[in-house]
């Protein structure tokens, strides 16, 4: 497993080298740090003065984590990182790391306190896998995403064509409530679909009715227009089964 892991992470390293230096050939060199021989553990910023750590101190810091002595020794901030959910695998994997970086962006937009942070959304099995990863060997929050993303490669939510969003019907006893939820979430799952196609595609889902009719009659300009007038038949809807129950 750690064997794998190496290749697959000197690999991902090797693709960035070159992206570097394609890019590099480019500019002139910056700061005159420029790395001209694709080497990708350095850090790209001027780091004249700061103290490199003796190979002892790197040996302990790095010996049970997989990252490099660059990003062990970048500064971490004081303030405490915000509070995760947990990893689980049966949750897409692209979900969780937006769901990550959306929450470490909002307190810090730093790479290496990322990579040092991402251990904290992992729990039981995905921990383990974690863990496995070889010491001293990541240099960048994107290697992580990726090996995260391959890892997990089997939960992710597969994308729907907008054939199944033609196909989703409101059953005889479902209310439209519960409709327009199983609607949306599909809509949100079609690949490339635009709010034009969920407007127009709605009336023909639904069950025959004033609601139906009304949309056949008038569509709505736009998903706000639409929502207004989903809430206020949903809002009539409750009304009548309240009644019903009385």
């Amino acid at each position: 497993m750690q064997r794998k892991h190496e290749e697959e992470i000197a690999i991902l390293r090797n693709e960035r080298a070159r992206r570097v230096q394609s890019e590099q050939s480019h500019h002139t060199n910056l700061n005159g740090n420029t790395n001209s021989n694709g080497n990708l553990n350095g850090n790209p910023n001027d780091n004249r003065g700061r103290r490199e750590p003796t190979p002892l101190q790197t040996i302990r810091l790095t010996g049970l984590l997989p990252f490099t002595a660059t990003i062990m020794w970048a500064p971490m901030p004081e303030k405490a990182s915000p509070t995760f959910d947990k990893y689980d695998i049966s949750t897409d994997p692209d979900y969780h790391m937006r769901a990550f970086v959306n929450a470490m962006e909002f307190y810090f937009n730093n790479d290496p306190v990322l990579c040092r942070a991402f251990s904290l959304s992992l729990k039981g099995e995905e921990l383990s896998w974690y863990n496995t990863l070889p010491p001293n060997t990541m240099d960048c929050f994107a290697t992580v995403q990726t090996l995260f993303g391959r890892q997990y490669a089997s939960s992710r939510v597969q994308e729907l064509t907008a054939a199944k969003l033609v196909n989703t019907r409101q059953e005889r006893d479902e209310s439209l409530k519960a409709f327009m939820k199983r609607y949306n979430e599909t809509a949100r799952r079609v690949k490339d679909v635009n709010h034009t196609f969920i407007i127009s595609n709605l009336p023909s889902c639904l069950k025959a009715g004033y609601f139906s009719k009304s949309l056949y009659a008038r569509l709505p300009k736009n998903m706000d227009e639409l929502q207004e007038r989903v809430t206020e038949f949903i809002h009539i809807e409750d009304i009548r089964q309240s009644r019903k129950e009385q």
